[in-house]
């Protein structure tokens, strides 16, 4: 069993990883947008090349971590260079210049973007391994991801409230008399940058049991794999691929039009207040994720009971009941609906966000006992790399598809209302089509409780 001390030290790292993906895109249409006058199509577009850039690298550290020998393991060294040159890197983004054209600002975003996530994939794919050569008991796994979701949930509270802390009176020009959006999140981001560093070592602190076919880190060395050899052998396993598949669905359709409930609450629930939309989407985030904090254990509990992938299909209904009730949940009449939507929606993440970590490691063991290798740094690269891939399709499609309902930031707060019910509309048919896809593929997984027991006694039987 993992000592619950190294369970703490891997999950409190949780939000290194949730800060980066979600501070950059939960704030850039309110910086680059609404605050910089940035097209929304070029936004998406330059977070699609740095992000396609950030998917298109994950293969390649997560088999360089693989294969990495030194004294102190294979994923280490990485997790201190990461941890520290991310942090130093978390405030990059945001040091745009304020009179610059708009392809000045497009080139820097794209620039930085493709600096900062470079670094963070160092850190990352070690990251993530990590968690696939903790244990290899079945249901240790969800309970291991279950304190990385507590310290992520946690994490992305803070993010919540970053669009709120930005519109402080302490941000407020003193020429023009507004709030300075820009310099708010360049204060925060330094801060968070710092805290990054902190959380980002704590991984070191851990022990694993080894990767790629070891019996720990001091173990005797894997054969070095080439690349090509190891992610052939790695999309072979057909449980992977529905895991993949699935990902794909849900990411994809979730990211497509993600950017559309800030609109939405703005303009049309808050008639283009800023600062009103700001503190009810950091209230209903707060509520909506100490709901999803209050939900891991119940969610531990159903995986040792029902498996994992019934859990998962409650967690896949929960995201559609949300997806479906956006029209009645988004309505000036009643603001504090929102707050209804946005916890089913991270009740949720959180659950998907347990369950499909633990199946990823499911999944090597199954691996392992058809090619006798293991290959953890392969199976969390080709994971992250086609979520990333899936999510920046959806963020290049997402300007487009806000350009295309109509709405223009120099209109401010005087949207036409056709313009706002096609945003509502959008948001709610697009990823509720996906996700009843992806319901499909998760009910051809098999990896149920029994499998796996089975796949650990033969595992354990060829041990010497």
């Amino acid at each position: 069993m993992v000592p619950f001390g190294q369970r703490v030290a891997y999950g409190a790292a949780g939000p290194v990883d949730t800060w980066s993906t979600w501070l950059p895109l939960g704030m850039a249409n309110q910086v680059f947008n609404m605050t910089l006058g940035l097209s929304p199509a070029l936004v998406s577009l330059a977070f699609a090349i740095f992000r396609m850039y950030d998917a298109m690298i994950d293969p390649l550290m997560g088999w360089i971590s693989d294969n990495t020998r030194s004294r102190w393991g294979w994923r280490k060294p990485y997790i201190l260079a990461g941890a520290v040159l991310t942090g130093l890197c978390f405030p990059l983004i945001w040091m745009v210049g304020r009179d610059w054209s708009p392809a000045a600002m497009t080139a820097w975003l794209i620039a930085t973007g493709i600096v900062f996530y470079t670094f963070t994939t160092v850190w990352n794919m070690p990251y993530q391994s990590m968690l696939l050569e903790m244990t290899p008991d079945y249901n240790e796994r969800t309970a291991i991801t279950s304190v990385r979701a507590l310290f992520q949930n946690l994490g992305t509270i803070a993010v919540t409230w970053v669009w709120a802390i930005t519109q402080l009176p302490v941000f407020r020009d003193a020429e023009t008399g507004k709030v300075d959006t820009l310099a708010g999140i360049r204060a925060v981001s330094v801060v968070m940058g710092v805290v990054v560093i902190v959380l980002g070592l704590l991984p070191l602190l851990v022990k694993t049991r080894g990767g790629a076919g070891t019996t720990g880190e001091t173990g005797v060395a894997p054969r070095r794999v080439p690349l090509r050899e190891s992610f052939r052998k790695t999309l072979s396993n057909r449980s992977y691929r529905l895991i993949l598949l699935f990902a794909v669905l849900f990411s994809f359709g979730t990211s497509l039009v993600g950017s559309l409930g800030v609109y939405i609450s703005t303009y049309y629930v808050f008639a283009g207040d800023q600062a009103k939309a700001s503190v009810i989407n950091g209230i209903a985030g707060t509520i909506g994720l100490g709901l999803a904090i209050a939900s891991l254990p119940l969610f531990n509990l159903l995986s040792r009971r029902v498996g994992k992938t019934r859990t998962l299909f409650l967690c896949l209904g929960l995201q559609l009941l949300a997806k479906v009730s956006v029209w009645f949940t988004y309505v000036p009449e009643a603001p504090w609906l929102i707050v209804v939507n946005n916890a089913l929606i991270f009740v949720g993440n959180a659950g998907l966000w347990v369950m499909l970590p633990s199946m990823l490691a499911d999944v090597v063991d199954e691996d392992e006992l058809s090619t006798g290798e293991r290959r953890e740094g392969s199976y969390a690269a080709v994971f992250s790399w086609v979520l990333k891939v899936s999510m920046t399709l959806g963020l290049a499609f997402s300007g487009p598809v806000l350009e295309l309902t109509g709405f223009r930031a120099d209109a401010g707060p005087v949207q036409p209302p056709e313009v706002l019910d096609r945003m509502r509309l959008f948001m709610s048919l697009g990823p509720t089509v996906l996700l009843v896809v992806a319901g499909f593929v998760l009910a051809r997984y098999r990896l149920g409780p029994e499998r796996m027991a089975e796949i650990r006694a033969r595992l354990d039987a060829r041990k010497p």
